[in-house]
């Protein structure tokens, strides 16, 4: 049954590198414009799940680190065509059931961000300030998280005109009231053979990115919703994000995984500020290649 989404904020990993197959390189193809987006507290901010590293649950299991799969089957590269909202793309006609518009979430304090317009891939840059401690000695994270940009994955266009592509859902230590996009009518994404996404991650400033993915149903304004993994990206070389690798409270290593049976929502690719005394981060990276893995 379709139902209408009002998604109004968002979530937030590194990946391993073994088991691709060889790929295509896709044509680099010249001319970009830049879509500039304003600092934040200057107004239009959207808050997201802050990973704040406290709500661990005591003694719970390590991940289990399932290196390199084999027997997976790379799937074709999702194309990106152009869309609408911060993040102006969205994901073409695929034979994977995936559609959606692109969307960005940044936190209410402490980030610029410029979101190209590059042709198949999707190239930002700017900078993340620290993450200043509270009077109780905890990272002021709710303010302060970082920015986030991802896809919906199933996501029909209300007036049949194109995707508005809304953000999606705030989590809880998101602290800042988040702008309500227009609503579109959405339904679950349901992965069938798809059992996670490559992709490359390709630029001089990249540092670590949080891969995520929001099971539908789920309420995305709790920490404990987060599912993600967390991925040190070497430039131009591909990673590899299986479902069964996403985990809550991925920063500390707790194992409880992502649940598919009800569908997916979204995917999104987060990258967290330091915690003072680290200073500022700065980021200048694109994501191109992005393609469904296939079980066999």
């Amino acid at each position: 049954m379709k139902r209408v989404l009002v998604l109004v904020g968002l979530l937030g990993v590194a990946c391993s590198e073994g088991g691709e197959r060889a790929r295509d390189e896709p044509v680099a193809v010249a001319g970009a414009g830049n879509t500039v987006v304003a600092a934040a507290g200057s107004g239009g901010a959207t808050g997201v799940a802050a990973p704040s590293g406290d709500g661990a649950a005591a003694g719970a299991p390590a991940l289990v680190d399932v290196g390199n799969v084999s027997g997976l089957v790379l799937g074709e590269p999702l194309e990106l065509i152009a869309g609408t909202g911060l993040v102006p793309y969205a994901i073409g006609d695929n034979p994977y059931g995936i559609r959606g518009g692109g969307f960005l979430a940044r936190s209410a304090q402490g980030n610029t961000v410029t979101v190209g317009t590059d042709p198949g891939k999707i190239c930002i840059s700017g900078s993340l300030d620290e993450v200043p401690l509270n009077p109780d000695g905890h990272g002021n994270y709710g303010q302060y998280w970082g920015i986030e940009f991802g896809f919906n994955l199933n996501q029909a266009p209300a007036e049949g005109n194109g995707l508005t592509a809304p953000p999606p859902p705030a989590a809880s230590d998101a602290g800042a009231d988040a702008a309500v996009a227009p609503p579109d009518v959405a339904q679950a994404w349901h992965p069938g053979k798809v059992v996670g996404f490559s992709f490359v991650i390709e630029g001089p400033t990249i540092k670590l990115v949080r891969f995520k993915s929001l099971p539908d149903g789920a309420d995305s304004s709790l920490e404990d919703n987060v599912y993600c993994k967390e991925i040190n990206a070497t430039s131009g070389v591909a990673n590899n994000a299986l479902f069964g690798e996403l985990s809550k409270y991925c920063w500390s290593g707790i194992s409880s995984l992502l649940p598919t049976s009800n569908g997916l929502d979204n995917i999104s690719w987060q990258l967290p500020a330091d915690v003072a005394p680290a200073g500022a981060r700065p980021f200048d990276w694109c994501l191109k290649d992005l393609r469904p893995l296939l079980a066999p």
